[in-house]
């Protein structure tokens, strides 16, 4: 299938391996994992959360999964409110928006997921609502391809082992909604 990405990463020998850290002092132990048995250029997710926009910090970490020949995937994330993720707002994207671009990456495609497992409610703010979620990615998608074709833009991870009930719904019926 075609990649929407600018630089198709299919098209040349690409290291496959990457893992997810919550931490950037796991960085150099994450770039010995993903880039071990010859490997390069390896990927790393880390997360961003709305509170946590400090660019000289992100631009610190990006500068050096540079220097350890990281790939990042960032996903961005709300703020925790009592037991639930706050759900995303509209109203939010430019902010995003402008932060992200204002990056310097580490490669041409930059990877970014919209927030994780909307199948949970408690991901989404106490409710679950695929519908509300697959609007908020494209009016994603599309604010950050209007200011760079770099974006690579990744709906949220799902719990592929979620059944449906009044906290979580299988991915299935997710979709078809």
């Amino acid at each position: 299938t075609p990649s929407f990405a600018i630089v198709n990463p299919l098209e040349s020998s690409n290291n496959h391996f990457g893992i997810h850290i919550t931490d950037e002092s796991d960085l150099t132990m994450a770039a010995q994992l993903v880039n071990s048995n010859g490997g390069d250029w390896g990927y790393v997710t880390l997360v961003i959360r709305e509170d946590e926009r400090d660019l000289s910090k992100w631009q610190n970490k990006l500068n050096m999964m540079r220097d350890l020949h990281l790939i990042p995937i960032i996903r961005i994330a709300t703020k925790v409110n009592n037991q639930y993720w706050e759900k995303p707002r509209s109203d939010d994207i430019d902010p995003w928006v402008t932060f992200l671009n204002n990056l310097n990456w580490v490669t041409k495609n930059r990877y970014i997921i919209l927030f994780n497992e909307p199948n949970h409610s408690k991901e989404w703010g106490g409710e679950i609502n695929p519908a509300e979620y697959a609007v908020l990615v494209r009016q994603y998608q599309q604010a950050l391809k209007n200011v760079s074709d770099d974006f690579f833009v990744l709906p949220a991870g799902l719990d592929l082992s979620a059944d449906t009930t009044s906290e979580t719904m299988h991915p299935e019926d997710f979709y078809q909604i």
